[in-house]
């Protein structure tokens, strides 16, 4: 039974690296290349006296494509925040400038998109995280999650 989840696991592993390999799947950023992708920037959405600022590590790549939070398929970010009665209806990404106006707001730890968070160095750890308590002391959120 072991062995069989084991081999089934590694199918599906081996389906995800596919499906997101840009040979394999050249249209997943609407032609639009990694390297270029990883040189756009993720605007923060923030505003003074927010009830709630999410901070993730860094934008993914599929959210810079869009240029919107939590937007990558799958994500489950909106659903969650919907069921937690935090906003009134449920949204999807594509809404999260509107976001202020329920008491919510967005930034990163390091502004660099990419892959995955295991790209981003320990030194843009250290500098972002600097740049996140200045952000907090200007904004004032009650909450940063």
């Amino acid at each position: 039974s072991s062995t069989t989840t084991t081999t089934t696991t590694s199918c599906n592993n081996n389906n995800k690296r596919k499906s997101s390999n840009p040979i394999t799947n050249p249209n997943r950023f609407d032609g639009t290349t990694e390297e270029e992708l990883s040189k756009r920037l993720l605007s923060d959405i923030l505003q003074p006296n927010l009830d709630i600022v999410f901070v993730g590590i860094n934008p993914s790549l599929y959210a810079v494509h869009k240029g919107h939070h939590y937007g990558g398929p799958g994500n489950h970010f909106w659903k969650l925040l919907h069921m937690s009665d935090l906003i009134p209806n449920a949204f999807t990404a594509d809404n999260d400038f509107r976001m202020p106006q329920y008491g919510i707001g967005f930034t990163n730890i390091v502004q660099r998109p990419s892959k995955a968070g295991s790209d981003i160095t320990k030194d843009e750890i250290t500098a972002g995280a600097e740049l996140l308590m200045q952000k907090i002391k200007m904004y004032r959120p009650k909450i940063v999650v």
